[in-house]
């Protein structure tokens, strides 16, 4: 079977496509004033331990850590960083 140029396992063409998603991430990202970071490693490790020992309030399910800073002009620099604890079986979003 002949594939169309550009899909396969090519890896020039995956590495393409990879920064094409990260640069159309960050672009929503900052258009949504959203930046997918912590304030440092010290606290990707405090609030993952945190998110990891929390269950769903909704269905028990185990969850997870995602930090991301907000826009919020109010806050030194315009961003707020903000916690989040999301399960994993049903997607329920806590801020902790």
């Amino acid at each position: 079977m002949v594939q169309p140029k550009g899909v396969g396992t090519d890896t020039s063409t995956m590495k393409v496509n990879d920064a094409l998603f990260a640069t159309r991430q960050r672009i929503h990202d900052y258009c949504f004033g959203q930046r997918r970071t912590a304030p440092s490693q010290e606290v990707t490790e405090g609030d993952t331990a945190v998110a990891e020992r929390m269950r769903c309030s909704k269905c028990s399910g185990p969850m997870h850590y995602e930090g991301y800073h907000e826009r919020n002009w109010s806050y030194p620099g315009g961003y707020k960083y903000v916690a989040l604890a999301i399960c994993d079986r049903c997607g329920r979003t806590v801020r902790f």
